[in-house]
């Protein structure tokens, strides 16, 4: 302090009253900053006074003194200019023989200048007024040269007076006789080290040259130093030699030439340290991946040489690609760049890493089917032409199947049962960069199929049903079981046996029915019913309602049979009665009398009687017989015979029956024209031919060309009549086949498969729309075939039936039409095989890196088509989400087809699962600029230069925040969690250390004081240990100056009414916090706010404060439920937050996404002074 209170004294204190002056914060300025040759005033602030006894203070006020001071003018001085030296001359001026001056001016400059003042105050060193003069005209080295005529000039020059510099230099003796060189010395080369010293070889053994013989001239090497002309790398750099110097008893005679041999500064090896060679799988490649790159250190370098290492080609090579640990990685590409960067030469860092095996899994081995037989053994199929996925394009490795062995998880019969391959190898030059995946296919093991014997069944007589009975079921034993397992017979009073039908036929099959199989391994088996065979014997039919006529004697045994028309067959099945008729044809009916002689009650044989119709061959026909009189012959007129003419019959469609009449039941027969034929003349005979009582039979109700239809219903009326007999006349007609229709039939959807064939379904179950009744006619599907219009993928595409047939009995009286249905042909799914997904390290994006892409191959291409994969530069994976966690799903996009056939498939885009691990990402900010790991060159602009501070107890505060951007929690593993290494680490304190777990996503703040202990640069590394694998350790250098200010008032701080109000809320509310800060010094200055919530750090902020003022800050804070202690420079108190009350239970869950949980400082903000000396 430059004021002087030794003597102060208060004037006008009252007698008795003692009051004590206070001059603790006395401040005293000039009018004005200038120099002045007068005294000038200095208005005084500040005093103070308290009364120890006596009068109340009111009585009293002070009137602030004035003093005279003086500001004297700053002693400036001059720096830069140098002299050479000069050929001695007998004067002590700094001239050289052309009277040109010595001294150098151009780097000129004033010293000590005040910030404010620069601009406005310079220096004038014209060099025709500038003198320099030795202190004497001798011969020497390094003499002192005295310096007049610089001046100074500018608007502030009144405030400084200039001090003229002095600086040195040689004068030398220019002999006039003769000059000497010296032969063997040379310079050593070196390496690079920074310096210009060059090591000098031969100083002591070097010869002069020149010399007269007999003279005493010895050269002197004491002091020689060698100097290479600057110290960067070079060959043949010059070197100047200075120190050799003569001497003896005619040393003075001569001159000497200092020799200037030539030597060379090789590069200086660097290193590098913190480059890493990543792990990876097998991939046919060389290529390794590099990590660290960017924050590599070189080993090695000078201390201030401007050198940094370009990592931008930077390439890294396994000495193989072979899969194996511990694998040389070669690194390339790594340069050197700088000013001084081709002073070195780097040295390739010799990195190691694991390739691991590629993982190739196997596509074309099937398991086959089997039927059960008790065992586990499973057969392969395509072993031999097995496939491996997943191979490197070029690789030598084949499947090795020698031993390869399937075996079923168990014996028991079951559909896709995984059978476990084991015994595949892989084999070839290769072999050993890859690891094989056991496939599991599946396949089926069908039950195995029980017969029975013992079971016979009896034969019978028709009797127009299929029962059969059957012997021997009680003694019955199965065959075909594996031996030990516990299957038998189940007999059920249910069992029943079948024929096929119930027609005559020997060994006739009879389907057994009701046989069942029990016991613990039943459903390794199926049980194939036994089909024993029978005979179904005809059935015997008679005829009832023929007899015999009477006749008279004739000598014959011809009889004339009566009734045949009504004639009926007895025993004929109930259902049988439409489907066999008795046949009597008149002219093979034929009755035979035993002999021909008269006589009453005479047998008749009767012969040529026949059956007919469909169900015929299941009966046989016993002729009947009958009985009739022969009588004595007379003379008899017998009846004349008519004909019919005219009646045309129409054809018919089959419709199950003879008679003569369409669907609408109306005859066929056409009666228009019908006449009499063979009648008398004008006999009164007329036809009697009624519509309703005329009918016609066809000879068979089947259909067929050109049938017999037998007219009946005809008659003869009129006078004459009993003369006539009438024969009913018999006509020709078709029957046609019945068109039928079949419903049912449908054709499956398919998928492509590159054939026209196409599944029908319903073809056993299909319905035959349009049969009669009754009639036995099936439809066959045994050779159903469907066939599509081509084999192209296609809705609704018509499907050509063939091969359907109708078959029965009654088959032939029937034609259909082949159905044509509609199915489609979907595309046949495609797959991709041999595209995989990395696996990585969170980086907080759903990216993922596909492998194989260029070597995927489709699965599921019919054979010959045209199908390829179609790779664009939009192929992309992305991860469902970008959290950690293994076996995450990749999705796979921008994969297409591409070829003729490619419309007749679609893509299954490929689904890989890779993992991605979690990580803590450690970043550093400083005034919210981040800090590069690894950064070496402090700046203001992110803290790392804290700038001056007076080394006297000033200090200087900066606040930093470690970010985690991972998605672990960021762990700062050192024993201090913060360590400041280096020269001047002293000068650098952590005075707020940060939490040690930073969780994902989070921030920590820490501050750094700086505090020099002297003055100049300081200097120091910031390290910080952590869990994140790319950045440990985190450093960075810090720097300060350390300067001495002069002696000045400074701020001081006091923290009052430090107030949480409201002092207890509920979760999700806020408390207000302020405190107010006053500075109690004299001179303005900045507060750090350090807001600290239970002894944990929150918040650093800084606030500036004008000498004598207060500021009131605030805080807002967000908490969940507990208590908490605020603590904001050494003053304390308490609030607490309760549980969420149920009617805010609605803030809990939306008041996350709308309230930042964070606390907002609000301040008065104050324009910070300038400090003079920064």
């Amino acid at each position: 302090h430059l004021l002087d209170f030794t003597n102060a004294t208060l004037v006008g204190v009252e007698e008795g009253d003692i009051l004590a002056l206070n001059v603790g914060n006395v401040v005293g300025v000039f009018t004005s900053a200038d120099a002045s040759t007068s005294e000038k005033t200095v208005t005084i602030s500040g005093l103070a006074f308290t009364i120890t006894s006596g009068a109340d203070t009111t009585i009293y006020y002070l009137t602030q003194p004035t003093v005279e001071g003086r500001i004297t003018p700053k002693e400036l001085t001059v720096a830069g200019i140098t002299a050479a030296y000069k050929v001695y001359d007998g004067d002590a001026y700094t001239t050289d023989p052309e009277g040109s001056s010595l001294l150098d001016l151009t780097n000129a400059t004033l010293v000590g200048v005040e910030e404010e003042d620069e601009g406005e105050v310079e220096l004038v060193a014209d060099v025709d007024e500038v003198v320099g003069i030795f202190d004497n005209p001798d011969v020497g080295d390094d003499k002192p040269v005295t310096i007049s005529g610089l001046d100074i000039t500018g608007a502030k020059k009144g405030n400084y007076s200039l001090t003229q510099p002095s600086t040195k230099a040689d004068i030398k003796i220019t002999p006039h006789s003769i000059e000497l060189t010296v032969e063997g010395i040379t310079a050593a080369d070196k390496v690079y080290d920074g310096a210009t010293e060059a090591t000098l070889v031969g100083t002591a053994t070097a010869n002069l040259v020149g010399v007269v013989e007999g003279d005493d001239v010895t050269l002197n090497d004491d002091l020689a130093v060698g100097v290479f002309a600057d110290a960067n790398a070079g060959p043949n750099k010059t070197v100047t030699v200075s120190g050799l110097t003569l001497e003896g008893g005619t040393a003075d005679n001569y001159s000497l030439t200092q020799p200037t041999p030539t030597a060379g500064i090789t590069p200086k090896e660097l290193t590098v340290e913190g480059i890493r060679a990543r792990g990876k799988e097998y991939d046919g490649a060389t290529k390794a991946r590099l990590a660290g790159t960017a924050t590599a250190i070189l080993v090695g370098l000078v201390e201030g040489d401007d050198v940094t290492l370009n990592d931008d080609f930077a390439v890294g090579v396994f000495a193989d690609a072979n899969a194996g640990p511990n694998k040389k990685v070669t690194v390339s590409g790594l340069t050197l760049e700088g000013d001084a960067a081709d002073n070195y030469s780097l040295t390739r860092p010799l990195l190691t890493a694991k390739i691991v095996t590629e993982e190739l899994t196997v596509k074309g081995i099937l398991a086959r089917r089997k039927e059960y037989d008790g065992a586990t053994e499973a057969t392969l199929a395509g072993t031999a032409t097995a496939i491996l996925v997943g191979l490197v394009e070029g690789d030598d490795v084949t499947l090795n199947d020698d031993f390869a062995v399937g075996v079923f998880a168990d014996a028991n019969a079951g559909p896709n049962k995984k059978v476990t391959v084991s015994g595949l190898t892989l084999e070839g030059i290769d072999a050993d960069n890859y690891s094989l995946i056991q496939l599991t296919p599946t396949a089926k093991i069908t039950p195995k199929e029980l017969t029975v014997e013992g079971i016979r069944a009896s034969g019978k007589e028709y009797d127009g049903a299929t029962e059969a009975t059957l012997v021997g079921t009680a003694t019955a034993i199965l065959v075909g079981l594996v031996e030990g397992d516990d299957v038998k017979l189940a007999i059920s009073t249910e069992v029943a046996g079948a024929f096929a039908n119930a027609d005559v036929g020997d060994d006739k099959t009879v389907t057994v029915s009701g046989l069942s199989i029990t016991g613990a391994e039943k459903d390794n088996y199926t049980l194939v019913q036994p089909m024993p065979t029978a005979r179904i014997t005809p059935k015997e039919l008679t005829v009832e309602g023929i007899r015999a006529r009477w006749k008279e004697y004739d000598g014959t045994t011809g009889a004339t049979l009566a009734g045949t028309v009504n004639a009926t067959l007895v025993g004929v099945e109930e259902g049988d009665e439409e489907k066999v008729r008795l046949v009597v044809d008149v002219g093979v009916a034929k009755g035979a009398f035993d002999i021909p002689d008269v006589g009453e009650n005479k047998t008749v044989t009767i012969s040529g009687l026949d059956i007919t119709g469909v169900k015929k061959d299941n009966y046989f026909l016993t002729q009947p017989s009958a009985t009739s009189t022969v009588t004595a012959k007379a003379i008899k007129i017998t009846p004349r015979a008519l004909t019919v003419e005219g009646i045309t019959v129409g054809d018919k469609v089959y419709d199950g029956d003879a008679y003569a009449i369409d669907p609408e039941g109306s005859s066929l027969l056409d009666l228009t024209n019908a006449t009499l034929a063979n009648k008398i003349l004008n006999d009164e005979v007329e036809l009697v031919a009624d519509v309703d009582d005329v009918g016609g039979v066809f000879a068979s109700a089947n259909a067929g060309p050109l049938r017999t239809v037998t007219i009946s219903g005809l008659d003869i009326i009129g006078a004459k009549k009993d003369n006539y007999f009438l024969t009913q006349p018999t006509l020709m007609a078709e029957i046609f086949r019945r068109e039928l229709q079949v419903i049912g039939i449908t054709a499956d959807d398919k998928v492509y498969d590159g054939t026209t064939e196409a599944t029908l379904v319903g073809t056993a179950t299909a319905i035959l729309v349009g049969l009669v009744e009754g009639d036995d006619v099936t439809l066959n599907d045994d050779f159903a075939v469907g066939v599509f219009a081509d084999a192209n993928a296609g809705t609704n595409k018509t499907v050509t039936v063939s091969g359907l047939t109708l078959e029965g009995i009654d088959a032939n009286d029937y034609s259909f039409t082949q159905p044509t249905p509609t199915a489609k042909i979907t595309p046949k799914e495609l797959t991709v095989e041999g595209i995989r997904a990395r696996g990585k390290e969170y980086d907080g994006t759903t990216e993922a890196t596909l492998v194989g892409t260029a070597s995927a191959i489709l699965v599921g291409v019919v054979g010959g088509d045209d199908v390829k994969l179609a790779i664009s530069t939009q192929v992309a994976g992305t991860f469902g989400n970008a959290e950690a966690g293994p076996n995450k799903t990749v999705t796979v996009s921008g994969l297409t087809l591409e070829g003729i056939d490619a419309n007749d498939y679609s893509l299954t885009q490929p689904t890989p699962t890779a993992k991605i691990t979690s990580s803590a990402k450690m970043s550093v900010k400083g005034n919210g600029v981040e800090i590069a790991d690894g950064k070496t060159n402090p700046s203001i602009n992110d803290f790392t230069n804290f700038g001056s501070a007076d080394i006297d107890g000033d200090k200087v505060a900066n606040t930093f925040t470690i970010h985690n951007s991972g998605n672990a929690d960021l762990t700062l593993t050192g024993a201090l969690i913060i360590v400041v290494d280096g020269d001047h680490s002293s000068d650098f304190t952590v005075t707020y250390p940060p939490e040690r777990t930073v969780n994902a996503g989070s921030n920590a703040a820490f501050e750094v004081t700086f505090n020099p202990s002297a003055t100049g640069t300081r200097w120091g590394t910031l390290s910080i240990t952590n869990d994140d694998t790319d950045k440990n350790p985190y450093t960075f250098s810090i720097a300060g100056f350390g300067e001495t200010k002069p002696a000045a008032a400074s701020p001081s701080f006091t923290v009052n009414n430090l107030i949480a109000s409201p002092p207890r809320v509920e979760s999700g509310e806020e408390v207000a916090i302020t405190v107010e800060v006053t500075n109690i010094g004299k001179l303005g200055g900045s507060y750090n706010a350090v807001l600290k919530i239970n002894g944990v750090v929150d918040t650093i902020r800084e606030v500036a404060i004008s000498a004598g003022e207060s500021v009131t800050l605030s805080f807002t804070v967000i908490r969940s439920a507990g208590s908490y202690e605020i603590d904001i420079g050494g003053q304390k108190i308490h609030f607490r937050v309760m549980p969420l009350s149920r009617l805010n239970l609605w803030w809990s869950l939306i008041g996350p996404a709308i309230v930042l949980p964070s606390v907002v400082l609000l301040l008065f903000t104050r324009r910070r002074q300038r400090n003079a000396h920064l």
